[in-house]
């Protein structure tokens, strides 16, 4: 018997029928009765004494504990390095544990250490990150820029308030998939929410890599339909443009047989033209192109006579009119087809003129690098938009093409009475030396 005060606890021997000597320690401290068996006596006894001081003192909680005595020793040394107190170290596990499991603790802190920045981030909520980039210089025509935009408030007034490193793919996809957007559109949300994201990483909003767009399959986009216009129809429609709107003749005329771009034209001047008139091609600005490269354009021999007989000696090649911005554009370029429609009640399909030129000029040239060097592409746009489509026309349709010319004055020969050995880009043979 162990006696501590008025606390006493006995130690009782018991031998097994196997003939295995126990020594057994009654514990009553938890309110109900439990033995703690011991194979050797003086281990009974200390673990006695350890009862019987603690039901002497009160401490009946801490004897609760006992068992657990060698784990907590073990715990509060582990835990002193980080500064933290045991009970602190709990509490902060049983949170994180709220967040994931205890099992991916060590995964989640690595992926933490790799991807955190050195220095804290600076957090942005969707509303506030997608003002900022608004307001930011972009590289970027101004379609793209509108296109963008649109896109973006759209996603500001989903999450507003949320931070941007908050939202996951799954958010995202699901914000998504409600637009009930095509293909095309869809890939392109995906890319524009992945230039704010791409941003927000430079300037500090988000963790590095951080970035929901990565993980979110874009979808198979089927390429349009490209429409291109028969040599009848493109003259058909020219001529019906000297009558009504003799002013657009030459622009048109140029983006349809010299494969430039009509924003490109839009950024031509008359003086380049003329030279052109003189030379067989005219320079083309970087700052005036697509691609920010220059270029020269050579002047197809019909494609002279419309430019000399709609010709101006200076100004902008197209009528300011139509350069001038509107609240929601920098030009009025795109109102140029509805425009044409109404004037001549012809039909238009998107970017006819340039790519009937490279169509059609393929079929005449049969030199891809030409067509490529001409238009300002790569042999990429080149093989979609117009090597498969060459095959559907004749060489008798490319050199009627390319034969259209305004109504002639009598001193002038027709292309299809011109020398056949006239090349691309050269002048065709005018009667009485003019």
């Amino acid at each position: 018997m162990i006696q501590r005060g008025n606390a006493k606890v006995p130690v009782y021997k018991r031998t097994k029928a196997t003939g295995y000597v126990e020594f057994q320690v009654p514990d009553h401290i938890t309110g109900k009765r439990k033995l703690w068996s011991f194979a050797n006596e003086d281990e009974a006894k200390i673990k006695a004494k350890e009862i019987a001081e603690g039901a002497a003192r009160g401490d009946h909680d801490l004897l609760a504990l006992s068992g657990y005595k060698h784990r907590i020793f073990a715990a509060i040394e582990w835990i002193a390095p980080t500064g933290l107190k045991i009970d602190d170290a709990c509490h902060l596990l049983h949170d994180a544990s709220e967040i994931i499991s205890p099992k991916q603790f060590l995964e989640a802190c690595a992926f933490f250490k790799k991807h955190q920045p050195d220095k804290p981030f600076a957090p942005r909520s969707v509303e506030d990150a997608v003002r900022e980039y608004g307001q930011m210089t972009h590289n970027y025509g101004w379609k793209r820029v509108k296109t963008l935009s649109s896109y973006l408030n759209r996603f500001s007034r989903q999450f507003a308030k949320q931070m941007l490193h908050d939202i996951d793919a799954v958010e995202l996809k699901d914000f998504l998939d409600s637009r009930k957007s095509g293909p095309k559109t869809y890939n392109e949300y995906v890319r524009g929410i992945a230039l704010l994201y791409k941003t927000a990483q430079f300037r500090g909003w988000v963790p590095d890599g951080c970035n929901p767009t990565v993980k979110i399959t874009r979808r198979k986009e089927i390429a349009p339909t490209i429409e291109i216009f028969t040599p009848r129809e493109v003259k058909t429609l020219l001529e019906q443009m000297a009558v009504v709107t003799p002013e657009l003749v030459a622009p048109i005329a140029l983006w349809a047989f010299s494969g430039v771009r009509l924003a490109e034209v839009g950024r031509l001047s008359w003086q380049q033209v003329n030279v052109g008139l003189q030379t067989g091609a005219f320079l083309l600005e970087a700052r005036q192109t697509k691609t920010g490269r220059q270029r020269s354009v050579r002047l197809m021999p019909n494609l002279k006579l419309w430019l000399t007989k709609f010709n101006n000696e200076a100004g902008s090649l197209i009528p300011p009119y139509w350069l001038s911005p509107t609240k929601t554009s920098q030009n009025r370029l795109n109102e140029l087809p509805r425009y044409i429609r109404e004037k001549t009640g012809f039909r238009w399909a998107d970017n006819w003129g340039r790519h009937s030129f490279g169509t059609y000029y393929f079929k005449q040239t049969k030199d891809a690098g030409e067509v490529v060097r001409q238009m300002g592409n790569n042999l990429k746009d080149f093989q979609r938009h117009y090597w498969n489509k060459s095959d559907c026309v004749d060489d008798d349709a490319a050199a009627e093409y390319f034969s259209i010319v305004p109504v002639c004055p009598a001193n002038v020969i027709p292309l299809s009475d011109a020398n056949p050995e006239t090349q691309p880009g050269q002048d065709a043979p005018m009667a009485g030396g003019h």
